[in-house]
């Protein structure tokens, strides 16, 4: 390394361990150079000073610097928090949709129908036994008569299929 190149690289790391950052002892210019532009911290593009005079002359710098961390987790949090509202709207519209549908079928209490109990029914569909102060569940794949209104409302559920 030449004596310009490293006099310059422990100017950065100066600049950088003064402006609170933790660079490695053995950092390059680039490296330092970049760690700085993340920081947001303006550094000299030469190893000397610009003259006051020749800096009122010439164009303003704008300096690139990149997103902080918070930065970047407050506009990932905002995604997250959108795509939860719009999944929280299609999830009621689906509810909306499903009881106006069951809301037009609601089934005649009056007549009776056969049923499958289904995987899912199992342990679910109460036979109205009791025994031993416990009720007794239909098993699965059992065909059993009840009320149309009770068969549509376990259907609904997928605890039986009506045949």
């Amino acid at each position: 390394m030449t004596d310009e190149t490293e006099a310059r690289r422990a100017e950065l790391y100066a600049l950088a361990k003064d402006s609170g950052l933790e660079p490695h002892s053995r950092t390059g210019v680039a490296k330092l150079e970049e760690m700085l532009t993340e920081a947001g911290v303006e550094f000299y593009a030469s190893a000397t000073p610009v003259e006051p005079d020749a800096e009122e002359q010439a164009p303003a710098r704008t300096v690139a610097r990149a997103k902080s961390h918070i930065e970047v987790e407050n506009e990932r949090k905002e995604a997250e928090a959108a795509a939860a509202r719009e999944a929280r709207r299609s999830v009621e519209r689906a509810k909306t949709l499903q009881e106006t549908q069951s809301d037009d079928k609601p089934g005649d209490p009056n007549k009776v129908v056969e049923v499958r109990i289904t995987k899912k029914g199992e342990g679910r569909v109460q036979t109205g036994n009791i025994v031993n102060g416990s009720p007794e569940f239909y098993a699965k794949g059992e065909v059993v008569e009840m009320n149309e209104a009770a068969a549509l409302s376990n259907e609904r559920k997928g605890y039986v299929e009506v045949e």
